[in-house]
């Protein structure tokens, strides 16, 4: 049977599309034909109404047909059987083979096979296996067949498979004129449906209830609307999981899916999620329609908040371990894990309001090449005025490697970052560039960079067209910047610049900054602001949690709640703390008001709101620590012991403690001193990081 179908009026005036699949179906007919068809697509993409529409059509040319849909059935052989019987109207003592052979059909048609899919070895084996030549099979489901029936030899010569797909534009501009759209909309709708024919339908239908045109139609409540049609019809509750983890985070895939569900094995949820309609594959992974996201999102927070909250906890548990543990030379995948972690605040109202998360391809970072120099002085001039330029060149010829252009996927420069990191030795040689000069008085209440201690200044951030709007652009210069204080050693201080410092304080006060208008600063006749953290208040992976509490704060969140930053002590002022400690080591009372309790040599270790009796053990116990890695070096024991005996054991004098050690007193001090020396230099190191002076 190879001729067209032809028009059927009882299939529905509003049925579309679908010549080819109907044809096929059709040829699979015949008087011999033991042929299996099976149809596959995701929800409401149209498999029940080609079912339909293909029993009109083998009525119509004459072919007896036998339909069930096996929605509500028992997923047991007893169930189906009985079913089969009924819908043959045969007597309950036959069997079902024998009522599909008495009623003679040459089509059976079974719907909705997914929810019967545990039973498809028996309807292979035992059901399909004994029906007589003649009857052709057709069983429609949303999941693909398995390959175990694919690749049989025995049944893959008689299976045909079909999959449905959205309608193209053609079609699904036939289906919308069905319900009198006017064309002038035709386009938008299917831009915005992607030819899905529920979503077609659904706005076809409000827009013909309330007599709007597209742009006016309320498209939030279709999609939900959609949603929810979608959504009532799974029938496994691990896919309704997998779909509300989806939309929780950027985009999704199998590792992503493994940590937010927490199984072993995500590979069929991934591959059912690709078949969904509001899907779509990006580079990497697979990412839902804005709107369905949304929905989804909300219906879930209202049903079970708990679940929606052990997600988004889930979720940045995974990325931040992905982000800390990535070699740092892979800046592609940092960048996604941190794309991943900032996701997780777009219901934030502060965070939203800053942050674009919609960019569809990654911006690469790379140091500006002799061709790209001239551009990015004309920009420079253009936002930030030609005062600035001289300083673009400046850092650009001092610091290169802290220098980076961003380029998209024609290779072409959209942004600039430069944030040259600064030493104690080299922030007054510096102090030329008005930013840095006040990048020295944002940070002078806070206390001098120590030793090894960096500041890192970003100088420059911007988009080459929007300058420092709001932007796929400024969210990727962003990115990069938190990058960077992850990766800096000894890093003290950020601060950024900025043109309109009012505008972006809100954000990054969220971020743990604050306002320093001490560094405000004017190049030209352009007057900059400043905004600063100090990082010795705690480390990198503790700001990454503090981030997270931050998620679903609903109101801005004050700087209060960052600890006050680590007392800043001079190496001498240091030296002269630490010597107190020894002395007070066995008094609790005093060495309760000794300096270094509030150091990050004691703090960094502990909760921000670690009590006194905490951070007065902590200190004993640093202490006690470097004078047993000093007594294991066969250089040092002996100093270590004669500080040991002098204040780790109660001696009441330097004699008593000299004779204890069997030592002449000389000796004795002589080996105290250096032990007192070292144990300063080795706490030091502690306070401020190794290779410090």
């Amino acid at each position: 049977m190879t001729a067209e179908p032809p028009p059927s009026a009882s299939a529905g005036p509003r049925f579309v599309g679908r010549v080819d699949e109907l044809r096929d179906l059709l040829d699979a007919l015949g008087p011999r034909s033991r042929a299996v068809v099976h149809c596959s697509s995701p929800g409401g993409v149209g498999k029940t109404t080609l079912l339909r529409r293909l029993a009109v059509q083998a009525r119509n040319h004459g072919v007896k047909v036998l339909e069930l849909d096996a929605r509500d059935l028992d997923p047991s052989p007893e169930a189906i059987e009985a079913a089969i019987v009924r819908a043959a109207g045969a007597s309950r003592s036959r069997s079902a083979v024998e009522a599909i052979t008495a009623a003679a059909p040459g089509l059976l048609l079974i719907d909705t096979v997914e929810a019967i899919g545990a039973t498809l070895p028996w309807i292979f084996c035992e059901l399909l296996e004994a029906l007589p030549p003649g009857v052709v099979t057709v069983l429609a489901s949303r999941d693909p067949l398995d390959a175990r029936w694919r690749t049989d030899l025995e049944w893959a010569p008689r299976l045909r498979l079909v999959s449905l797909r959205n309608l193209g534009p053609r079609e699904s501009s036939e289906l919308l004129a069905g319900y009198g759209i006017d064309p002038a909309d035709h386009d938008e709708i299917f831009a915005f449906t992607l030819g899905h024919p529920l979503a077609l339908t659904l706005i076809a239908e409000s827009m013909r209830a309330s007599g709007s045109r597209f742009a006016h139609l309320s498209t939030g409540n279709v999609v939900h609307e959609l949603v929810l049609r979608f959504t009532r019809d799974i029938g496994e509750p691990l896919q309704r999981r997998a779909l509300e983890a989806a939309c929780v985070v950027r985009v999704v895939t199998e590792p992503t899916l493994r940590a937010l569900l927490e199984i072993d094995n995500s590979y069929a949820l991934f591959r059912w999620l690709r078949e969904l309609p509001f899907f779509e594959t990006v580079h990497d992974g697979l990412r839902p329609h804005e709107n369905v996201r949304r929905a989804v999102v909300e219906d879930l927070r209202f049903r079970d908040p708990e679940w929606y909250e052990g997600l988004r906890d889930r979720a940045h548990a995974h990325f931040e371990a992905l982000a800390l543990r990535l070699d740092p030379r892979d800046e592609v995948q940092q960048i996604a894990r941190l794309y991943d972690l900032s996701f997780l605040h777009s219901q934030n109202p502060v965070a939203q309001r800053f942050f674009d998360w919609s960019a569809n391809q990654p911006l690469f970072a790379a140091q500006p090449t002799a061709r790209d120099i001239p551009g990015l002085e004309d920009v420079i001039r253009r936002f930030e005025g030609p005062a600035a330029v001289q300083w673009f060149r400046y850092w650009l010829e001092r610091q290169p490697e802290h220098c980076h252009v961003f380029r998209d996927q024609a290779l072409e420069v959209v942004g600039y970052h430069c944030a040259p990191v600064l030493t104690a030795a080299g922030l007054e040689a510096a102090r030329a560039d008005p930013a840095i000069a006040g990048a020295i008085e944002a940070t002078a209440r806070h206390g001098p960079l120590r030793g090894s201690e960096v500041a890192v200044v970003t100088r420059f951030w911007l988009c080459a067209t929007r300058h420092q709007a709001v932007g796929p652009v400024q969210s990727r210069l962003w990115l990069h910047m938190v990058r960077t204080y992850g990766l800096t050693p000894h890093l003290a201080y950020a601060i950024t610049t900025f043109a309109d410092v009012d505008f972006w304080e809100p954000i990054f006060v969220y971020m743990g900054f604050s306002r320093a208008p001490a560094g405000d600063y004017r190049v030209g006749d352009r007057r900059l602001g400043v905004m600063m953290h100090d990082w010795r208040a705690r480390s990198y992976r503790d700001w990454l949690e503090l981030m997270a509490r931050r998620q679903t704060s609903v109101a801005p969140l004050p700087a209060a709640d960052t600890p006050p930053p680590p007392a800043v002590l001079d190496r001498e002022t240091f030296a002269r703390a630490v010597k107190e400690a020894l002395r007070q080591r066995g008094d609790a009372r005093t060495l309760g008001r000794n300096p270094l309790l509030d150091t990050r040599l004691v703090r960094g270790d502990l909760s921000p709101d670690a009590p006194l009796d905490e951070r007065v053990a902590r200190l004993r116990a640093q202490l006690d620590e470097v004078c047993a890695t000093l007594a294991e070096s066969d250089k040092h024991d002996k100093q270590a012991r004669a500080v040991m005996a002098a204040y780790g054991r109660g001696a009441p004098s330097q004699e008593a403690a000299a004779e204890a050690l069997g030592m002449p007193l000389s000796t004795f001090r002589r080996h105290l001193k250096r032990g007192v020396e070292l144990l300063v230099e080795r706490l030091w190191e502690r306070e401020i990081g190794p290779g410090s002076g």
